[in-house]
């Protein structure tokens, strides 16, 4: 299944700045904007559909420390917040328009506690929308080549299924967005 509906709302921060000033500081390397409150899109292996955005680094900037991530749970009213969440954030190289089968990159982000970056943020869509963030090893990918960022929440690990599904908040309609079974 493939959508163009979405833009997905993500923010990538990088390495920079740290030849020239000799301290480690980080730049936005790419942003899509904050979610705008309306609509989001179902990624989550619970549910199961993985859904990723596709994106393209400018020359120079190419080294990922850090990604921010907007998102909410849907299910049967009313919904409950899992005390703990388990992402799985893959980069897929885009040949002829195509994802690759095979991730470039991929790590679980499993939370067991429930402390790491997830901060809700007042707002809704139809249930709370939070924010999350993540601390990476740097990953580094080539300039001027697309990707696919893929973010998958599972909610069978994340205290099961009682939850409901995670969605990614979304931003329409300027991306191209795609999802899969």
């Amino acid at each position: 299944k493939r959508s163009t509906s979405f833009q997905f709302s993500l923010l990538v921060v990088i390495l920079s700045g740290m030849a020239a000033a000799g301290t480690a500081g980080a730049a936005v390397i790419y942003d899509n904007g904050g979610p705008d409150y309306v609509d989001g899109y179902a990624s989550d292996f619970g549910f199961p559909v993985e859904a990723g955005d596709d994106f393209i680094l400018n020359a120079g900037v190419d080294v990922v420390t850090d990604i921010h991530w907007w998102g909410f749970y849907f299910g049967t009213v009313p919904v409950l917040v899992p005390p703990n969440d388990a992402f799985t954030i893959r980069i897929f190289e885009i040949s002829g328009g195509v994802p690759q089968p095979i991730p470039f990159y991929e790590n679980s982000v499993a939370d067991p506690t429930g402390n790491y970056g997830r901060i809700d943020t007042g707002n809704t869509i139809g249930n709370r929308v939070f924010e999350y963030s993540v601390d990476l090893a740097p990953i580094s990918l080539s300039s001027g080549i697309p990707y696919l960022l893929s973010i998958v929440h599972d909610s069978t690990q994340a205290g099961g299924g009682n939850y409901g599904n995670w969605f990614w908040a979304t931003r329409k309609p300027t991306m191209t967005s795609r999802s899969w079974p």
